[in-house]
């Protein structure tokens, strides 16, 4: 299970997932939810996707989309840019994943050098 949604329990402060990791890796949680069980008043967090994983998930259509007008026509500066120099056998799946992620990324520095 990936760190970002697992959750941490609050009631006996045993941590589940780092907080500090989320903020540090993802941007911070983008759906985090709170759940407290009855009767034994336990209480658990889940942080859901990081804002990281769905800024990639919103910029995947364009990404494929984009990809797929391209014909498989790819410059190799962006390969290397994306995967570095001795990558060989790149399937399109791998460059969609890695765009969205690279757009995520600099969404989440743009919003952090504006805040």
């Amino acid at each position: 299970m990936h760190p970002d949604s697992m959750p941490t329990e609050e009631s006996s402060g045993n941590s589940l997932a780092s907080d500090d990791f989320v903020m540090a890796y993802g941007g911070g949680p983008a759906f985090p939810h709170h759940v407290k069980l009855q009767p034994s008043d336990t209480s658990f967090h889940y942080h859901g996707m990081t804002v990281r994983d769905w800024f990639a998930g919103q910029a995947l259509p364009a990404v494929v989309s984009s990809l797929a007008q391209s014909n498989g026509s790819f410059q190799g500066s962006m390969l290397t840019d994306l995967f570095g120099p001795t990558a060989t056998n790149i399937r399109r799946e791998q460059i969609a994943a890695a765009l969205a992620y690279s757009l995520a990324d600099a969404m989440l520095a743009r919003r952090d050098r504006s805040i």
